[in-house]
């Protein structure tokens, strides 16, 4: 029996309606059986042998795809030209059986000749998927016909990059003793030891190392497989790399240590293990020349903190602001943190206090005036006079003991009493937080303005989304809801941009709204022109000064400096740096941004804090 995909046949043959309708009568006449029997089978395979290869070409993806191998068969025998036909992402029947581990199909498709290095739209072979996918009898057989293990895909990806990427070791075995290039690297820089590191592909990692690759070799930012594992708090990877000898004190380019870099997400057990076997303890990165101890104070991590000062970190160390660990600690409402590094002899010489729940939530602001706290990244709280708004809230890592607005954290025992809303861009993880969908238990009276559906997000793909109800909104709308007037854009990376009006206050927040690829510039530019039809004034703009999909720094400050002349802002904020924000004080820096005139404010570290008074930052 032929077996096709009736919803698949192309719509524009002229017969595919014959032939449905011709199925349908006799399904409803015949028994499944009988029907397979019988004449049905003769009367479509003749129709579709009139029609031509149009009306079935996507059917043999499909039987390639589900591995069967007589409907494949049946197929070529009556039309030899489907053998390297192609869907609409340029696949043959090939690559639907190898990255399907489908090796009998694989076998009938290369004796008939398929072509084995076939390339899909994006670049990858058939040699490609069947490593990626943990494919090894189909990778041999490919290589055994001729199959280019040096071919890159649009990512620079050779079929052992590939292999790599997904941690599968027989396939990279397979292809390493076959010949395959194990010094290749992506289009972004990374090399095959560095992606099977940052993946946590531990026994790959042992294969390779006992191949001979070097176990401190760097990408292109200076970073080691040590870095990445400790960065990522993988414990068993720092293990088995700290065993083999990784050097503990190689410097990538932001000088920074393995040892600083666990500090990053505040992985105190790595961090220990890495110090454990020599590592610098007061070694200070590049940017704002910090200390271990330092990162550990900025996340409130006490462990992180005990572990650095019993192995000698200096507690009075300053940072090129004139910072200690305490002034961190003590700014940022970690009292817990504060106490030990007091009880190692912190110096109190200028340290300013802020425990506890902030005292300005329950100031009156009078309508146009706001506080706003940096909560990471793309997130901030913005206090109105009558509502909290909460943009994009993230919170990676580990939680400190006492969360608060002042150190970047939503509590909701510190907001219970406020008309919160929060806002949500889109679905990526750095721009949502799981803790924010406890509303039916802590967050009993906030509203939900998703730039994203939660239906049909990925997000949400295995448990599905059983939070508190929402309101939805897709690009180009304005709703007023409960108050507050929201107009959304279509950000070029992912969901909206909001610009949000309430309490004589107006903000935009562009969420992923970033710079552009070639050929695209008109799509962000237009997103901003139907902005600037919306709005007369424009307080605050939150503004992705890093980008996401798009990393080109011209294009990046183009869009930016198009969205300051356009939308002209009192204030620009920017977004998108966690851990890195230094960027922002060079956004500040740049004449091209200066010469529009917006006060630029910088925060330093989550729970910065600062007021908007009558056009003014205080």
């Amino acid at each position: 029996m032929l077996c096709f995909s009736i919803k698949r046949i192309n719509p524009n043959c002229q017969l595919s309606h014959y032939i449905i309708e011709t199925y349908k009568i006799f399904a409803e006449n015949f028994w499944g059986e009988r029907l397979m029997k019988h004449s049905v089978s003769i009367i479509i395979m003749t129709l579709l042998l009139t029609a031509g290869v149009s009306c079935f070409a996507a059917g043999i993806h499909d039987a390639a795809t589900a591995g069967k191998l007589d409907s494949v068969m049946e197929m070529l025998s009556m039309d030899p030209e489907l053998l390297n036909a192609r869907d609409e992402n340029g696949m043959t029947p090939l690559h639907c059986a190898a990255y399907n581990n489908h090796i009998p199909l694989a076998a009938f498709l290369i004796s008939k000749g398929a072509d084995v290095n076939a390339a899909k739209t994006n670049g990858s072979r058939p040699l490609h998927g069947a490593a990626f996918y943990d494919c090894p009898e189909i990778v041999k057989m490919l290589i055994e016909h001729g199959a280019d293990m040096e071919a890159v895909n649009s990512s620079g990806y050779t079929p052992l990059l590939s292999a790599a990427s997904a941690g599968r070791l027989e396939p990279a075995r397979i292809l390493i003793e076959n010949g395959a290039n194990i010094h290749a690297r992506t289009a972004d820089g990374a090399s095959l030891f560095l992606m099977a590191g940052w993946n946590n592909h531990v026994e790959l990692l042992k294969y390779l190392i006992d191949k001979g690759i070097d176990i401190n070799e760097r990408d292109q930012f200076g970073g080691t497989p040590l870095m990445m594992a400790a960065r990522m708090g993988q414990t068993e990877m720092v293990k088995m790399l700290l065993d083999n000898n990784a050097d503990v004190n190689v410097i990538n380019n932001d000088g920074m240590n393995a040892l600083l870099v666990s500090m990053i997400d505040g992985n105190s057990e790595t961090a220990g293990m890495i110090a454990d076997k020599g590592a610098d303890v007061d070694i200070r990165e590049n940017n704002r020349q910090r200390t271990a101890l330092h990162f550990a104070a900025i996340r409130g991590n006490a462990d992180a903190a005990k572990m650095l000062l019993d192995r000698g970190a200096d507690v009075n160390a300053r940072d090129m602001l004139d910072k200690t660990p305490l002034h961190y600690t003590a700014k940022h409402g970690f009292r817990n943190v504060s106490d030990i590094l007091k009880a190692r002899g912190a110096d109190m010489t200028g340290v300013e206090e802020n425990y506890g729940f902030s005292p300005l939530l329950a100031e009156s602001l009078g309508n146009g005036n706001a506080d706003m706290w940096y909560l990471g990244h793309c997130g901030w709280a913005v206090k109105t006079n009558n509502r909290l708004l909460v943009f994009d809230y993230w919170n990676p890592g580990i939680d400190p003991a006492e969360p608060l607005l002042a150190n970047g954290h939503i509590n909701p025992d510190e907001i219970k009493n406020l008309d919160v809303t929060f806002f949500v861009s889109h679905d990526h993880r750095d721009h949502v937080d799981s803790s924010i969908f406890s509303g039916k238990d802590n967050f009993a009276n906030a509203k939900y303005i998703f730039g994203f559906d939660p239906g049909v997000s990925n997000l949400f793909e295995e448990s599905g989304y059983n939070g508190p109800s929402y309101e939805f909104m897709p690009p180009h709308e304005t709703r007023n809801i409960d108050g507050i007037n929201v107009t959304t854009i279509k950000a070029n990376d992912a969901g909206v941009g909001f610009l949000v009006e309430v309490d004589g206050l107006s903000m935009y927040h562009a969420g992923d709204h970033a710079g552009w690829r070639e050929g695209e510039k008109d799509g962000f530019t237009q997103e901003i022109d139907f902005l600037a039809g919306k709005v007369n004034h424009l307080d605050l703009a939150f503004l992705n000064v890093t980008g996401c999909h798009v990393q080109d720094t011209v294009s990046l400050y183009e869009g930016t400096c198009y969205t300051l002349e356009k939308l002209k802002p009192t204030v620009l904020i920017p977004t998108h740096g966690l851990y890195r924000e230094y960027v922002y004080g060079r956004v500040a820096e740049r004449e091209d941004i200066k010469k529009y005139g917006p006060i630029v404010f910088c925060p330093e570290c989550r729970g910065d804090c600062f007021h908007y008074r009558g056009g003014k930052v205080m």
